[in-house]
């Protein structure tokens, strides 16, 4: 990744920009990966975008936004612990990739952090990624090991 340039590591979303991006950060059955705890997880990180988009396209503080943008890190770190221990006990084939994928997004977290910290991080760069990275991630690579645990009876 250049220094100063933010991508994310699948093709946007087809995200209208009529409709503001945090209405479209929003929880459906479609982002299902059949994993209850797993579920649950991406709900709450889809919920923590949402409000820290909401608090950056705001402008209602940095401090705000600071606190938004850690609580999302650490939320995400610890789903990819648990979705990472989850497919290692189940040998499923893809996990190296989406070890990779994992770490990407962190250090693009990372560097939103920094970047936020010295006020460079515009709502448009996080809202793009951030909306990107939760519903393409899920949608695009958590599927993939979605028929692998449901048959193996994990729910």
């Amino acid at each position: 990744m250049e220094a100063g340039s933010i991508h994310a590591p699948h093709p946007p979303l087809p995200i209208s920009r009529s409709t503001h991006m945090v209405e479209q950060l929003r929880w459906t059955t479609a982002y299902s990966v059949g994993v209850g705890s797993l579920d649950s997880a991406h709900r709450a990180m889809i919920d923590r975008a949402a409000h820290l988009m909401e608090s950056l396209s705001s402008r209602i503080g940095a401090i705000s936004a600071r606190d938004l943008l850690d609580d999302l890190i650490e939320c995400a770190v610890e789903h990819f612990d648990e979705e990472e221990r989850i497919l290692r006990e189940l040998d499923w084939p893809g996990l190296a990739g989406h070890v990779v994928e994992h770490g990407l997004l962190l250090r693009t977290l990372l560097k939103f952090k920094a970047d936020q910290r010295y006020g460079r991080l515009t709502p448009e760069q996080a809202g793009t990624f951030v909306a990107d990275w939760v519903l393409t991630h899920i949608l695009a690579e958590d599927m993939k090991y979605r028929d692998y645990l449901g048959a193996r009876g994990v729910r």
